[in-house]
């Protein structure tokens, strides 16, 4: 989309368009340029959090209440907790903190 057709958008047609986005996490080759496609999740206007930490990424995202563990090197997916509104808060010394959303 052109910054021309996001400009001419009306409200509702932008929150169409943010729901049904998507959250990307892609590697880069940089010998090459490639990007792999890793991992996808909705986005749904809520805020994600996400770490890579001893070749893995870990992505928590508030709409779909849980915490998922890619192994970068062979794209295994694993969900570490599915709970109700939980989110990665920091890491520290090498140990991922998850905290409960309040809503």
């Amino acid at each position: 989309m052109t910054e021309e057709e996001a400009a001419a958008l009306d409200e509702n047609s932008y929150l169409d368009l943010l729901k049904n986005s998507q959250v990307v996490y892609a590697a880069l080759e940089l010998s090459t340029g490639e990007k792999t496609q890793v991992y996808a999740q909705a986005a749904g206007g809520n805020p994600s959090a996400e770490v890579v930490l001893n070749g893995c990424l870990y992505a928590s995202n508030e709409a779909s209440q849980d915490i998922v563990k890619i192994d970068l090197a062979t794209g295994k997916k694993k969900v570490l907790y599915a709970v109700w509104k939980i989110i990665i808060c920091m890491v520290h010394w090498e140990i991922i903190c998850a905290v409960p959303v309040m809503i």
